[in-house]
């Protein structure tokens, strides 16, 4: 029907859910039922295709799976996964999604109801962000350049936190918007033991709809906001050392740092200009939460 779906219509029981779905959510209204009686089809308008933003949603509400995504379909059965509960980190919207997991692998992401939030629907784009946890990931500590045990890695980290003390040099923090509010709170609480003042972040931006799809590409601007950290996309300016959480800021700003310990989850230009670069959980392997733009 689409880039995103498959029909299987030997299948189909012509129960409509999917025409009213495209009529009611993203009213693009695609799906119809041509003919009459025994000759009934669900088709496509003539000239269109299936590929509004939220197409997916009709696997999911499809009885009798006629409507499949190509993305998931024959890759493993679903009885071998179990759903575990999360939040989408696509937007600030906080989309509530169970993450079906086997064998310590995400093989995709399902709406999960939550009528103050997304109601039982996702974007297709935050649906196939599931990809993004194991792609281009930070797998091994660095320091210096080469490749560190986490021990080396982190005791260098110290001995450049130390002297940039003993010196009397300053400290600037980075955090970002896409961590939780356990680690975010956990590092204002650093930086102020430092006496490094308050962090700055940056999110994301782009384009936005009525119905799901937030402006801000990032699920915790709000957490940053609410733990007094400062949104800024300027140079950073002249500093000894940048102790930073995450790689939204572009390598560029760092211009004038001497130093960048870096804790992240995805290897970036920043992670290859780190003197450290920790590697670290995302958001599917720990546990924490997310303050959505609406406060939730």
């Amino acid at each position: 029907l689409g880039p995103t779906i498959v029909f299987d219509q030997e299948r189909c029981i012509l129960c409509r859910r999917c025409v009213r779905f495209c009529r009611e959510i993203p009213k693009t209204g695609e799906l119809g039922v041509v003919n009459r009686g025994d000759e009934s089809l669900l088709e496509l308008f003539p000239g269109s295709e299936l590929a509004n933003p939220y197409s997916m949603n009709v696997a999911d509400i499809c009885p009798v799976g006629a409507l499949t995504t190509r993305d998931f379909r024959f890759k493993i059965r679903v009885w071998f996964t179990d759903g575990v509960e999360s939040v989408c980190n696509q937007c600030s919207r906080g989309c509530n999604i169970l993450a079906s997991r086997s064998n310590n692998k995400i093989y995709r992401f399902l709406p999960r109801r939550n009528d103050a939030v997304n109601d039982t629907w996702i974007c297709d784009h935050g649906r196939m962000s599931y990809k993004k946890n194991s792609t281009g990931r930070l797998t091994a500590p660095r320091a210096d350049g080469r490749e560190a045990s986490y021990t080396d890695a982190v005791k260098r980290a110290g001995e450049l936190l130390r002297a940039t003390l003993d010196a009397k040099g300053k400290i600037v923090g980075v955090a970002s918007p896409f961590a939780s509010n356990a680690d975010l709170a956990a590092f204002r609480d650093l930086l102020a033991a430092l006496g490094a003042g308050p962090a700055r972040f940056s999110v994301p931006r782009g384009e936005s709809d009525a119905i799901l799809i937030e402006a801000e590409k990032a699920p915790n601007a709000a957490g940053c906001v609410a733990l007094g950290m400062v949104e800024s996309n300027e140079q950073l300016g002249r500093a000894d050392l940048a102790l930073v959480l995450g790689h939204t800021l572009t390598a560029e700003v760092f211009g004038e740092v001497r130093n960048i310990v870096l804790i992240d989850t995805h290897e970036s230009a920043l992670s290859a200009r780190a003197t450290v670069a920790l590697p670290a959980r995302t958001f599917l392997e720990k546990s924490g939460t997310f303050t959505n733009s609406r406060g939730l």
